[in-house]
């Protein structure tokens, strides 16, 4: 198998994880604490757009995008990129599945006055400060 192809299946194989305990937390709550969840029919941060197709095509598109790059486009090498990239790209595979069986993303974690996430937005979120952060070193 060539480098590019096992670096894509390392991205893939951890995206897939990340999706998982993504899932898997939000099924814990939902059937433990339902009181502590809410259901975000919109985007980021709760902002309304009022069609979830539209929502749901536009993150097919994204992660095809993301899958596409990774598979055939880019000679990512660094394992810090890797990991970056499996974190968005699982984030937004697992509130991709809540978009498709919900209608909604499910939320469960609130902090104060900010708007309530998952785990899902918690790995979307790190991993693209990550990119930005570190982007002299992931640009490799």
């Amino acid at each position: 198998m060539n480098c590019v192809k096992k670096i894509f299946w390392k991205i893939f194989s951890l995206s897939v994880l990340v999706a998982f305990i993504d899932q898997a937390t939000k099924f814990f709550i939902e059937k433990n604490f339902p009181e502590i969840t809410s259901h975000n029919t919109g985007i980021a941060f709760g902002i309304d757009i009022g069609n979830v197709w539209a929502i749901i095509i536009s993150n097919v598109i994204l992660i095809g995008i993301v899958i596409y790059a990774a598979k055939k486009e880019l000679r990512i090498k660094s394992m810090l990129t890797q990991i970056f990239l499996a974190m968005i790209l699982g984030g937004g595979i697992g509130n991709l599945i809540d978009r498709i069986f919900r209608g909604s993303v499910l939320d469960f974690i609130s902090i104060w006055l900010y708007p309530s996430f998952n785990i899902a937005d918690i790995c979307i979120s790190v991993g693209i400060l990550g990119m930005i952060i570190f982007f002299k070193k992931v640009k490799k």
